[in-house]
């Protein structure tokens, strides 16, 4: 068997069995530690600028090495408005869309790896893992400060699946619109007398 096989072999016995080295323990410590420790940092900076904006000059001119993307950071995590480890980490995938949610989901979905709802066929529903989302799927589930509701992610499939059907050289190109529930897709240089808008209208609301 392949060392390196062997290796992993081990440290999933070990994973399993809840029990890890020292030196992986020790890594971990001192890696939530220092994430802990910018947390509490930028909480510091936050509370301090809060009281006096003018405070903010002393703190770059104390830390000149640091940058304002860092200071922006600081503010960001000291609010409680991202998690450290999504500016932190840039191997979390889908991490700028995670960084808009809010900070309490945030904490859920990364920290608790609490699954996402993901809804197939109209009816079906999943629970994902963020780690596992295409980028199709994440398409369909973020909705910028919000993670889509059911009824959301239902009407993005439909007019997904309409798109498709449209780009697509099956019976629909034969036809100058089609009527998916209360949308109407229309061609391009379609015209319509007012009698074919009345039975359009008839058809969308029988």
């Amino acid at each position: 068997m392949p060392e390196e096989t062997m290796v992993l072999d081990q440290v999933q016995k070990l994973n399993t069995q809840g029990q890890w080295p020292d030196y992986v323990l020790a890594f971990r410590d001192a890696y939530n530690g220092a994430r802990d420790g910018l947390l509490r940092a930028g909480e510091i900076y936050v509370r301090a600028i809060d009281e006096d904006p003018e405070r903010a000059k002393e703190f770059r001119a104390a830390l000149p090495d640091f940058s304002e993307r860092i200071w922006s950071q600081l503010e960001l995590m000291g609010r409680h408005q991202v998690l450290p480890q999504l500016l932190l980490s840039t191997s979390i995938p889908y991490r700028e869309q995670l960084k808009r949610l809010p900070f309490t989901q945030q904490k859920r979905i990364v920290e608790d790896r609490e699954p996402i709802e993901l809804l197939v066929n109209e009816d079906d529903i999943l629970k994902v893992d963020v780690n596992f989302l295409t980028p199709e799927q994440a398409k369909q589930v973020f909705r910028g400060d919000h993670m889509a509701t059911l009824g959301e992610q239902k009407a993005w499939l439909v007019d997904r699946e309409g798109k498709a059907k449209l780009t697509k050289g099956d019976p629909i190109d034969s036809m100058p619109y089609v009527i998916q529930g209360n949308k109407l897709l229309v061609k391009r240089n379609t015209q319509f007398t007012l009698r074919d808008l009345r039975n359009i209208i008839k058809l969308m609301t029988e």
